[in-house]
């Protein structure tokens, strides 16, 4: 159990392990999950249309001595649940298509998920060698073992373009046993922003637009 309004710092264990909180663990998380769930009429009883739509759920009627507030709603869980932004594409002010957020969103806030097909390693390697003919890849390493290709599987995260200086950040978590990647905001983004983050390029391997003016003179 984490302290009231700590849901998205160090002081949350689950977060602080870059993990999201988990609803069939974390007793005061699941609440959450079940109230969003009968909001959308998502998963069972809503996939049977005989059944009459069930009641919400109740909420909690005790506090623990952790959270003093039965009604409040945990915030590490927003992959699992789906709580994106609403994104567009547009063309670039750095290369090609962007990414741009429509609503504007506060610092640290999750932007949506970068997502792909899921490819190992050696796989990863093949496809990167295609890709850098093309000038155009969209792999993303989760881990040692494997690798998200949004080439074909992706959504509009994958055209949030790289920048030194960028206002978003992405993050890996544990999502229920799961690598997932998450995009946020690493600042304050106004509506209509474009959203760009840094891709940690080795400097031998950056495209040119992406190098800085002094890495391109060396």
């Amino acid at each position: 159990n984490c302290k009231s309004g700590t849901c998205m710092t160090r002081a949350c264990p689950c977060f602080a392990a870059a993990r999201e909180c988990d609803p069939d663990i974390c007793k005061r998380c699941a609440h959450t999950a079940e109230t969003i769930a009968h909001e959308r009429r998502d998963g069972w009883p809503f996939t049977d249309i005989c059944e009459p739509v069930p009641a919400p759920p109740k909420v909690p009627v005790e506090a623990t001595a952790a959270r003093t507030d039965p009604n409040e709603q945990c915030g590490n869980m927003k992959l699992y649940l789906r709580q994106h932004k609403h994104a567009c594409l547009g063309l670039s002010g750095v290369e090609g298509w962007g990414c741009f957020l429509k609503n504007g969103a506060r610092k640290n806030e999750l932007l949506g998920e970068y997502t792909g097909e899921l490819i190992s390693q050696t796989e990863a390697d093949r496809r990167g060698k295609i890709y850098d003919k093309l000038n155009s890849s969209f792999l993303f390493n989760l881990n040692d073992q494997w690798v998200l290709d949004a080439a074909v599987r992706g959504n509009k995260l994958k055209f949030a373009n790289h920048s030194a200086t960028p206002n978003c950040y992405a993050k890996v978590l544990m999502v229920r046993g799961d690598h997932r990647v998450g995009i946020f905001a690493k600042e304050h983004i106004a509506p209509g922003e474009e959203l760009t983050y840094d891709y940690r390029y080795e400097a031998d391997k950056a495209p040119d637009w992406a190098l800085k003016p002094t890495e391109m003179e060396d």
